[in-house]
């Protein structure tokens, strides 16, 4: 093996742990505050309330994520939430709060939950959230507590929706380091992953035609096979068929752009060191 050779093999290796390395690091962004949790739904609840304190409602059913919001709120916001969203004492099919919350509930106040709702931006009509076992209460000790289990869905379903009354919250913008890094993981484990592989042959040198041919095809089939493996598990079937979609329309072009790209950089690298 040359030595140009060797110091690719070892180059791409680093690459590869680095990538692994990279997925198992926890994210280097500080946890959400209570009053940024609240934005991603104040379009439809309204600017944050005071003394805001926020839980996570982990079941471990399915793949929502449950909140806990508790705060101090006035009759009329209350008046307002329940209309809004549908909310009544009863089930209403929403599942049993945590233990310590049942507690706390004021037993003079009745529990009002509402069934299953899309959140919808009042300006497209296009959903935004899926909602279920939302639950409004007043502590014993006068606080507001309310709690729901979500998930992001834009598509549109035979459920009751509420639309957007309020400004948006304002979101967090990730770090211009933060968004190179995982921008440059991204192509390197869509692109240079798998083309670099290839490379890692001797005999792959890019001079016959079925070289190239294979250098495209793995750049257009590497997403799909990604796509197939793992789209079903992190979406539902209407979803993971959308995601699909957008995988051949977005990425599908760009992965032949960058291997066009690559491949006329490393035929010449090839060539010089014929």
């Amino acid at each position: 093996m040359s030595r140009a050779r060797r110091i690719y093999c070892i180059c791409y290796s680093l690459m590869i742990l680095g990538l692994a390395a990279l997925f198992c690091l926890p994210s280097p962004l500080p946890e959400l505050t209570p009053r940024e949790k609240w934005s991603s739904f104040q379009a439809w609840l309204g600017p944050p309330p005071q003394e805001l304190h926020t839980e996570d409602w982990v079941t471990g059913q399915d793949d929502y994520r449950g909140i806990t919001f508790v705060f101090h709120a006035s009759e009329d916001w209350h008046a307002e939430i329940a209309e809004r969203f549908g909310l009544a004492a009863g089930r209403h099919g929403t599942s049993r709060l945590q233990p310590h919350w049942r507690e706390a509930v004021d037993p003079g106040s009745p529990l009002l939950t509402g069934w299953r709702k899309r959140l919808a931006e009042i300006r497209t009509g296009e959903p935004v959230y899926d909602v279920k076992d939302m639950a409004l209460a007043r502590l014993r000790d006068g606080r507001t507590m309310l709690v729901f289990r979500y998930r992001w869905d834009n598509t549109f379903g035979n459920h009751s929706y509420v639309f957007s009354a309020y400004e948006p919250g304002q979101g967090r913008d990730f770090p211009s380091w933060y968004v190179v890094l995982y921008g440059s993981a991204v192509v390197a484990f869509f692109l240079l992953a798998p083309l670099g592989f290839l490379l890692l042959f001797p005999r792959f040198d890019l001079r016959k035609k079925r070289h190239t041919a294979l250098w495209f095809a793995t750049a257009l089939l590497y997403p799909i096979g990604l796509g197939f493996l793992t789209l079903p598990f992190i979406y539902s079937g209407s979803e993971a068929l959308v995601a699909f979609i957008a995988l051949l329309i977005i990425v599908e072009p760009l992965q032949l752009i960058g291997a066009l790209v690559l491949y006329l950089i490393a035929r010449n690298l090839l060539r010089a060191r014929a």
